[in-house]
């Protein structure tokens, strides 16, 4: 299965990929697959999806299929199969080859097509393969090998990220190895919506509290280290009590990405540590990438807030407005 490179990490607004998590699960109480369905559930939220299988087959020309998008009663599905087009062993025989085709059944209808045809060197019941397909919007692409899977096909049509993935074999097939490989966006929920614009003009004119990070802030000044993160702008922020802490609401002042904010977005949480002035910081940077550890905010007085990221080199001050 391929894994997205990681990218430079630049927290503070550099432009980068989204951050994602990857998580990867072995299925290793499956040997066998024997006329059934494993079913494989995937994450809410899933953004690409990958199935990998290594397999020997009961028989020389027994399919085995990687599926996805199935119903409660299996009477729709997609599925990419691989299936020997005729027996090695035969002398008689065409030059044996594995076909790889996919599958879009439902209402009673099986519509398949060969998508494409990879030389068999040794039937499917003898010799262990690998078998693998990873489903990112709109896209399936299909391995294949006797080792480490091949990309032998890419599918793009009406391919849609799945809510779970499965694997089937007609006649049975012996499992050496089934693992799912998932990416999630790492965003947590909550930093998904935004404020109402009433309300968040009525917190906005709130008066400031004495000794509290309560108010709107707007940008004063940086130090940041170019190497390891880039300011995403020059923001105005409203800071709010919020459960066991203080939200921060982005107002405005994005320059990288400005596109993608809007104000009342939800960028960051303040978690009071048990020193006066001290917060632990959860930030969203410019491109929506979260940082939950080993960021602080400081109080420096009741003018001026820092917020401050160790490992990246960078404070970032505000001043009330």
């Amino acid at each position: 299965m391929r894994l997205l490179p990681a990218i430079l990490v630049a927290i503070l607004g550099a432009v980068q990929m989204h951050a994602q998590n990857i998580s990867r699960a072995y299925l290793d109480h499956v040997k066998v697959i024997d006329d059934s369905i494993v079913a494989v559930p995937l994450t809410e939220g899933t953004q690409s999806a990958a199935l990998e299988l290594r397999f020997r087959t009961h028989g020389a020309r027994q399919p085995v299929s990687l599926i996805w998008n199935m119903s409660d009663d299996m009477l729709r599905y997609d599925a990419v199969s691989v299936e020997g087009s005729a027996d090695p062993k035969d002398p008689f025989a065409s030059q044996p080859e594995v076909v790889v085709r996919y599958h879009r059944v439902g209402d009673g209808v099986d519509s398949s097509i060969v998508v494409a045809a990879v030389p068999q060197d040794y039937p499917l019941d003898v010799a262990w393969h690998t078998f693998s397909i990873e489903i990112e919007e709109n896209v399936c692409r299909v391995g294949f090998g006797r080792g480490v899977p091949e990309e032998v096909a890419l599918i793009n049509s009406g391919i849609i990220i799945p809510a779970q993935m499965g694997v089937m074999a007609g006649g049975g097939a012996d499992v050496a190895l089934l693992v799912s490989e998932v990416m999630t966006d790492a965003l947590p929920q909550r930093y998904r919506g935004i404020m109402d614009p009433e309300i968040l003009d009525s917190i906005s004119r709130k008066p400031p509290q004495p000794g509290s990070p309560e108010g709107v802030w707007k940008a004063l000044d940086r130090d940041t280290d170019s190497r390891r993160a880039l300011a995403g702008g020059r923001y105005r922020l409203l800071i709010t009590e919020n459960g066991d802490g203080f939200d921060i609401v982005y107002l405005g002042g994005a320059e990288v990405a400005d596109d993608e904010w809007a104000p009342g977005m939800l960028r960051g949480h303040l978690t009071p540590t048990g020193f006066e002035g001290h917060y632990d910081l959860e930030w969203v940077d410019a491109r929506h990438n979260l940082i939950s550890s080993d960021a602080y905010c400081q109080m420096e007085n009741d003018m001026i807030i820092s917020l401050q990221f160790p490992l990246l080199k960078s404070v970032l001050r505000f001043t009330r407005e």
